[in-house]
């Protein structure tokens, strides 16, 4: 930033919440009541927490087991413990894909699910 200041802000996909400072996934439950969604919202005015990206609880106006999206139309939501997995963890991304709301994992090159932390065959390329 200009003028050098620290901050913290939530990763992509997630809005800070002023109440309990802390951030949750956009477009699932987070800190709200059942019939509601957590959705990002407008920075206020004279905030001074240095975050940028602020959610909201919004009454869910879509049909029971659909939720908002982006775009303001409602899609089914995906279920299953995959899906619950997905959402839980902070490498979950919540997209649509074929008119529904499920969650994608994404991963960084170089976070790998299976890792190499067994050093398995490394003696053979001299390197221990």
């Amino acid at each position: 930033n200009k003028r050098g200041v620290g901050f913290c802000d939530c990763d992509e996909g997630f809005s800070h919440n002023i109440q309990d400072d802390k951030c949750y996934k956009e477009h699932t439950q987070g800190p709200c009541k059942e019939e509601q969604t957590w959705l990002r919202r407008r920075t206020p005015k004279n905030h001074k927490t240095g975050h940028k990206v602020f959610g909201k609880c919004k009454i869910n106006k879509c049909k029971e087991g659909e939720v908002e999206w982006k775009d303001r139309k409602c899609y089914k939501v995906d279920s299953g413990d995959m899906f619950d997995m997905c959402v839980e963890n902070d490498h979950g991304e919540m997209v649509i894909e074929e008119e529904m709301m499920t969650c994608r994992m994404m991963m960084e090159e170089e976070l790998l699910p299976w890792g190499l932390g067994d050093h398995a065959g490394v003696e053979e390329l001299g390197v221990l």
